[in-house]
Formats: structure tokens, sequence, C-alpha cells
């Protein structure tokens, strides 16, 4: 049986229960404890978190397991996890896209390291040999690039219950959550004024597809090869993007010359 077949009822129950029902444009703030893993190049994106929420509660497993053994050929139609986002087709693009900003993070982060760190403790293994420099008993000194922040901010269209009720199971945000980054003090998701791809500067204010007119005639961005579709490691929505430049202590609002709005 395949995969798409073994997965398809509770993919169904997802879509009908986590479609967004009374969708608004809303701010959603994620209050740090901890820095949280992040280099900048690959945004932070409120959608993969949310469909991790989702694929635990339909399923009772960790969205590793449920995704083992899922071809990367196997199309967006079987694999989709619905979230409270409302999502758009662009012109020139068949892939919806989340009406979900990228994470902006607070105009006081700064860029930092932390070390993950293992020894091997030979005096518990009991083992006569332990290899220190391959396999399970390996020490390692591993650096992470981290963003150390107060809190990170999306910009979303989508079901703010919905959205509340999901975060209650999102206690970190980002990834190497094992090595204690990411953790989060509190989520608050309140109304905006609006919602829009684009900032009042006119800057992206996420990975579009470069196809999408519009989006060349954004400021801060590059063209490179993206995906625009979580999950984000998987390439079946892999194409040409333009996407956002973001630089630590600038804000999402800022116009040309570094002046920010608001």
């Amino acid at each position: 049986m395949s995969w798409a077949k073994r997965n398809r009822k509770w993919l169904e129950k997802a879509r009908e229960r986590w479609a967004p029902v009374d969708p608004e444009p809303l701010r959603v703030r994620a209050w740090l404890a901890a820095p949280v893993a992040w280099d900048t190049y690959d945004h932070l994106m409120i959608e993969g978190l949310l469909q991790f929420v989702v694929v635990m509660r339909e399923t009772g497993r960790l969205p590793d397991d449920v995704f083992a053994g899922c071809a990367l050929d196997v199309p967006l139609e079987d694999t989709d996890i619905q979230v409270p986002i409302v999502d758009e087709v662009l012109p020139g693009c068949e892939v919806p896209i989340a009406r979900a900003s990228a994470g902006w993070p607070s105009t006081d982060s700064v860029a930092s390291v932390r070390w993950r760190r293992s020894r091997p403790r030979g005096d518990r293994y009991g083992a006569s040999v332990v290899n220190a420099s391959s396999g399970n008993t390996k020490a390692m000194n591993l650096p992470a690039p981290v963003v150390v922040t107060q809190f990170v901010d999306w910009w979303v269209y989508g079901d703010r219950a919905m959205i509340e009720d999901l975060l209650q199971d999102a206690p970190t945000v980002g990834g190497k959550r094992s090595g204690g980054l990411g953790y989060v003090h509190g989520w608050e998701v309140v109304p905006d004024e609006d919602w829009s791809w684009f900032g009042p500067s006119g800057r992206l204010m996420r990975a579009l597809p470069a196809s999408y007119g519009p989006a060349q005639d954004a400021t801060a961005y590059q063209l490179r090869v993206a995906t625009v579709r979580a999950p984000y490691w998987h390439p079946r929505s892999r194409m040409l993007c333009c996407v956002p430049i973001q630089r630590l202590g600038e804000s999402a609002d800022v116009l040309p010359g570094g002046v920010s709005v608001g």
C-alpha cells in the first residue's frame, strides 16, 4: 500500500477540521525564553509549526515518523496538510501559497552561536574500549547559528481561534529544540489592520514565485531557488523565487534608507 493510501483518512479529516472558517488579518507573536536556531537565510515560517501540531493531534505520532517512507515524488494533493491559514494561487504558479509572512525578529535581535557538546562517558558504557571518534560514542562539539531576540512576529490571514488552539501545543520554534533552543514564554495572536504579500515599503514579506510579476517589483529580495509551501524540506514546491532579505535589527516595515514605520 502506498504512503498516500495509508495516510489518506487522517489527511482528509485534518482538511475538514482545520480549514479556516472565520479568517482575518492577524499578527502572531512568539515571546521567546531562549535563543532560536536560525541563520536568516532559511526563513522561520509559521505554517510548518502549525502543520507539526496538526500531524501530532491527528495521528498521535511525530511528523518524522509519519512521513517516513513518503517518496519525494508524491504529488502535493496527496501530502498536503491543512492549517487554519488561507491559501492563494497566484498567477503563474499552480502551487497554493499560505497567506503568511516569514518570521521577523524584534529590532534588538543579534546573531550568536550556541554549541552542542557531547563527550563519551566510558564509565557508563560497560565496554572495555570506547571509540571517541565515530559511532554512538563519538565526542561532538558542533556550532549552531542562533538569533537572540525578545520575540518573533508573523503576519497571517487566518482563523484566530484555530491558530490559538494549535499554538497551545507549540512550546518551541525553530530547529535544534532538543538542545534547549527556541523555547516560547507565550504566544500572542491579535487582529491586524490588513494583510499583504508586501510590507509598507514595498518589500516582500515572504518568498514568492519569480513567475508572479508583482514580486519582481518588490524591494529587499534576492532571486534564488526556494520552496513556497510547507513542509519546506519537501521539494514538491521548489522553484525560482523572489526571497526576502532579512537583516537583524531591521523592522519588517523598514523604508529605503533604514527608516522604520511605526
